[in-house]
């Protein structure tokens, strides 16, 4: 909204859209220094200035999306802030790694990525690639976050991008659908997500990963006894 105000030329919605951001800004700052301010951050700025995990010049930036007249500096300067901040967010989201083992993280989990092959599947065989693309993107999103909580103990959420934590996803070698998607070539598409599926199964294997495949009536008998 800020950008959209500045290239309208209106400094009253440019003022407006900045005070919204930096009250947002400021309350998951307030969140990650585990705090909350008596009264609203405008009423005084110095509980503000004494979190001890900020972006370098927060007074300074809010001081001018705050008062100046200069459109292209206003919106310079809110970039940075935000920039900033999210880089801030993302150092302290390193900082938070949870013990869970490979098994506990993806157990049962494979149910899932099969229903997603499968839906991928019909929908080449329908030649609709709409519903190609966001199953893709749905399964391969899920898979890395998966994937880069079990190897590092980060859980990543939808405050990430999936450049952010696709990094083991990558080295494993899990095929990225996106450019067969993009050629339109339904053949490649079956190919790749046949191989997604090897991959996860082997993954699964090399770590122990209780898939729970119902192949006769003997194993599903035995994976009943085995519920509480």
């Amino acid at each position: 909204n800020l950008q959209k105000a500045r290239i309208a030329n209106d400094l009253f919605a440019t003022r407006w859209a900045g005070f919204k951001m930096m009250t947002a800004i400021i309350d998951c700052l307030a969140m990650v220094n585990q705090t909350f301010f008596a009264k609203f951050w405008v009423s005084n700025l110095e509980p503000v200035a004494q979190l001890s995990l900020k972006p370098d010049g927060l007074l300074d930036m809010v001081e001018i999306i705050s008062t100046s007249g200069d459109l292209a500096l206003i919106q310079e300067t809110a970039e940075s802030l935000v920039a900033a901040t999210r880089s801030l967010l993302l150092n302290e989201q390193h900082t938070i790694k949870c013990s869970n083992t490979v098994d506990e993280i993806f157990g049962g989990f494979y149910a899932g990525i099969k229903e997603y092959v499968n839906k991928i599947l019909s929908a080449c065989e329908k030649r609709n690639m709409v519903a190609v693309s966001y199953d893709a993107a749905y399964l391969q999103s899920d898979m890395a976050s998966m994937l880069v909580h079990a190897e590092t103990g980060v859980q990543y959420t939808d405050f990430n991008i999936v450049s952010e934590y696709r990094r083991h996803f990558d080295q494993l070698q899990f095929p990225d659908l996106s450019e067969v998607i993009a050629k339109g070539d339904f053949d490649a598409i079956k190919e790749q997500i046949q191989l997604f599926d090897e991959r996860s199964q082997e993954y699964f294997a090399c770590n122990s990963v209780d898939m729970n495949v119902i192949e006769s009536m003997e194993s599903l008998k035995a994976f009943i006894e085995r519920k509480p």
